[in-house]
C-alpha cells in the first residue's frame, strides 16, 4: 500500500467513515507489517503527522492523579490513539511486538496467563432444563410452544416461530445467562436483537402475546427493538422499567453498581421508577441514571463511545476511578478483586482491547499509576 492510500484510509478511519472493505484493507496492511521498533515510530510520525501518537499507542492508559493533575491528555487525542489500537488489536500486541526490550513493571506477578472472555452462556428452558451453549452443537437445540431455538457458530441464539402454537396456550419463559467471562447474543421471538455482556441474565417469553412485550434484565445488554405498532417493549431492571416501541439503546443494570444507566442511540425511550412512578423521556444521545438508593432519575448527555465500547470489542474509560475499571475487568476476565489499601483511588482514561490478556491491561495501569497488582488463584490483589 502506498503512502498516499494509507494516509487516506487513516483519515477516513479517524473520521469514522471507513467502509467494510476499507477496514479490511487496513487490517491486511497491518498483518503485512514487518517493521522494527524504530521503523514503526518513523512510520507513525510520517503517516499520521502526530509525533506523540506512538507513545500514546504504547501508553494507552493515561493516569490522572487527584492530587496534582500534572499529566493531562485531551480525551479526543486518546480516542484518536484508540482508533489505531483497534487496528493493532490492542496495545498488548504492540507492547510485545514493537517494544520487546521493555521489562515488565516491578512488583507485578502472575503465575499463569488469564485469557479474556468468550461467547458462552447457559440457556434455561421452560421446563427447567439447561443447555450450556458453548458445549452445544450448532443448529436446532430446542423446540417450545411452536418456536424453534437455534444456535449459530458466532455466539447467537435465534427464536423462530414454526406456526405450530395453539391459541390460548400458557405463556412460558426462557432465561439466557452469561457468566463472568462470557457474552452472547439472541434474536427474540418478535425479531428484537439483544447482546448480553458478561455476568448478565435475560428472561423472556418463548412467544410474546397480549398488548405488551415484557422481559427482565440483570446486568448489561444492548437492544435493537423490533418495531410493533401499539405493542410496547418493556424491560424491567430492579425497580426501573424501560418502555419503547422500536429503538436502539443500552442498559447497564448490574447489582453492584449504584445506578442503573440507560443510554439511547436512536428512537425514544421512557424510563420509569416502579415505586414512585416518576418518568423521564430520553432523546438520542442522552443517558438516564436511576439511583438505587435515592430512587431519583437524572438525565445527562452520554459518551456514546464509552457506553458502546464493550459491544464493539474494547474497554474505554473516560476519567474513571480504579474500582469502576476493575469491576468491568473482573466481569470479563472472571476474576475477583481484593484491595489491600485505603484512601483515594486514581482515575484513568483510555482504551484497551477486550481480546488482550489480563496482565497486559494491568501492566499499563501499574506503569502509569501508583498501584501495584498481584494475581493469585484468579484474584487481583491491589496494593500501593
Amino acid at each position: 500500500m502506498n503512502q498516499e492510500r494509507l494516509q487516506y484510509l487513516l483519515d477516513r478511519y479517524r473520521n469514522e467513515q471507513c467502509e467494510e472493505d476499507e477496514l479490511a484493507e487496513l487490517n491486511e496492511w497491518y498483518h503485512s507489517l514487518k517493521y522494527t521498533p524504530s521503523d514503526f515510530h518513523q512510520w507513525l510520525e510520517e503517516a499520521s503527522g502526530e509525533k506523540e501518537l506512538a507513545q500514546q499507542l504504547y501508553n494507552n492508559f493515561s493516569v490522572r492523579e487527584e492530587r496534582s493533575r500534572k499529566r493531562k491528555f485531551p480525551f479526543r487525542r486518546i480516542w484518536q490513539a484508540a482508533a489505531m489500537i483497534t487496528i493493532l488489536a490492542g496495545s498488548a500486541l504492540l507492547y510485545k511486538t514493537y517494544f520487546p526490550g521493555v521489562d515488565q513493571p516491578a512488583g507485578f506477578s502472575v503465575k499463569s496467563a488469564i485469557k479474556p472472555g468468550t461467547n458462552k452462556a447457559i440457556l434455561t428452558l421452560a421446563d427447567g432444563s439447561q443447555i450450556t451453549l458453548d458445549d452445544a452443537t450448532d443448529g436446532k437445540i430446542a423446540s417450545q410452544k411452536g418456536v424453534n431455538v437455534t444456535k449459530s457458530a458466532n455466539g447467537q441464539l435465534t427464536y423462530d416461530f414454526s406456526g405450530d402454537q395453539q391459541q390460548g396456550e400458557e405463556m412460558v419463559f426462557n432465561t439466557l445467562y452469561t457468566p463472568k467471562g462470557g457474552q452472547y447474543a439472541v434474536i427474540l421471538p418478535d425479531g428484537t436483537k439483544a447482546w448480553l455482556n458478561s455476568d448478565s441474565r435475560l428472561t423472556f417469553p418463548v412467544v410474546f402475546s397480549g398488548k405488551e412485550r415484557k422481559i427482565s434484565l440483570t446486568g448489561e445488554a444492548y437492544f435493537e427493538v423490533h418495531h410493533l405498532k401499539n405493542i410496547p417493549f418493556i424491560i424491567t431492571t430492579g425497580n426501573q422499567a424501560i418502555e419503547v416501541l422500536g429503538t436502539h439503546f443500552n442498559v447497564n443494570g448490574y447489582d453492584d453498581e449504584q445506578a442503573i444507566q440507560t443510554t439511547l442511540l436512536e428512537g425514544s425511550v421512557k424510563v420509569r421508577n416502579l415505586l414512585t412512578q416518576q418518568e423521564q423521556l430520553l432523546v438520542p444521545g442522552q443517558q438516564s441514571s436511576f439511583n438505587r438508593n435515592k430512587g431519583n432519575i437524572e438525565i445527562r448527555n452520554a459518551n456514546m463511545e464509552e457506553v458502546m465500547a464493550w459491544k464493539n470489542g474494547y474497554f474505554l474509560f473516560d476519567d474513571q476511578d480504579l474500582p469502576n475499571i476493575l469491576r468491568a475487568i473482573s466481569r470479563w476476565y472472571d476474576v475477583e478483586i481484593e484491595y489491600q489499601y485505603t484512601g483515594k483511588y486514581e482515575k484513568f482514561g483510555g482504551t484497551f482491547s477486550r481480546s488482550s490478556e489480563l496482565q497486559d491491561i494491568l501492566n499499563n495501569l501499574q506503569e502509569l499509576g501508583t498501584v501495584h497488582f498481584n494475581i493469585a488463584n484468579r484474584k487481583i490483589i491491589v496494593t500501593k
